[in-house]
């Protein structure tokens, strides 16, 4: 059976697929990549399923292939290796990397997904982060699906517009800052803090009314907007906690959350008040 075995991890890197929603029930958030769309793609050109296991990385490794594998990187071509053959999968641009390989990385299914949650210590390879030595075994592979109409998986592509603002639609409680339209008319970065279970936004300070505002706890999902007391917005990630009694003063639109989660920290990103009203956040 083929394998990669990893030689060097420097940063976080995990098998990931495209989550397992349905389980807040248990206390699980649905987690899987944060480039669901580019993974599926991946997944697509390599005649996987598309929701086959692929890897995730932040920062640099380097594979060796124990026989033949056939790999595909996020905006790369396919690449046939050899048995001994290494792959390096280097930072880009974006925040992360994504890795494919035909028939897909081997992981028990637990609880409707592959992929590592690490706040639960399940999924992936032993329930945590991959380290150098790692072995990840490879399932069959089926046949290529190569051509012409097989877009390039980009991440964040599918989500980027012209005017490149993050769309938000207003939160439970956006009532309770002083001055909402701040969110629109600021420029945030994305704080070193950032991790999967949330993005830091590091601006001017957001005031509730009444100072030092409390809510109920209430169900999260991805791309709830929470308000600590130091007023520095969260914006919360595919690993979230499942409740919060944080305000969620708004939550990004759906369809940008890929495109948000795979910008570089340090990055800049202004926000849009004018969601469409047709605009949901998933149902937990």
């Amino acid at each position: 059976m083929s394998a990669l075995v990893l030689v060097r991890v420097a940063g976080p890197a995990s098998l990931q697929d495209l989550g397992r929603p349905g389980q807040l029930h248990l206390g699980l958030p649905g987690g899987g990549t944060l480039a669901p769309t580019a993974l599926a793609a991946l997944n697509d050109a390599l005649g996987n399923p598309r929701e086959a296991l692929g890897l995730e990385v932040f920062g640099l490794l380097v594979a060796r292939a124990e026989g033949e594998v056939v790999a595909r990187l996020d905006g790369g071509e396919t690449v046939a290796l050899g048995d001994g053959d290494t792959l390096t999968v280097r930072p880009s641009g974006q925040r992360l990397r994504l890795l494919a390989v035909a028939g897909g990385f081997e992981a028990p299914l637990v609880l409707g997904g592959r992929g590592l949650l690490p706040s639960a210590g399940v999924g992936g390879l032993a329930g945590r982060f991959l380290k150098t030595g790692d072995r990840l075994t490879i399932g069959p592979a089926g046949p290529l699906r190569e051509g012409s109409a097989t877009p390039r998986a980009r991440l964040g592509a599918q989500a980027r517009r012209e005017d490149d603002r993050v769309r938000l639609l207003p939160g439970p409680h956006t009532s309770l800052l002083r001055e909402p339209e701040v969110l629109a008319r600021a420029s945030w970065t994305l704080g070193a803090r950032s991790d999967r279970t949330g993005l830091v936004l590091e601006g001017p300070p957001l005031a509730t009314w009444p100072r030092d505002a409390e809510a109920d706890s209430l169900p999260m999902v991805p791309g709830a907007v929470q308000l600590p007391p130091d007023g520095r917005p969260i914006v919360l990630g595919v690993d979230h906690p499942v409740s919060g009694g944080y305000p969620v003063v708004a939550v990004v639109a759906h369809a940008d959350l890929e495109a948000l989660f795979t910008r570089p920290l340090g990055a800049s990103v202004r926000f849009s008040l004018d969601a469409p009203c047709s605009e949901r956040p998933p149902t937990p």
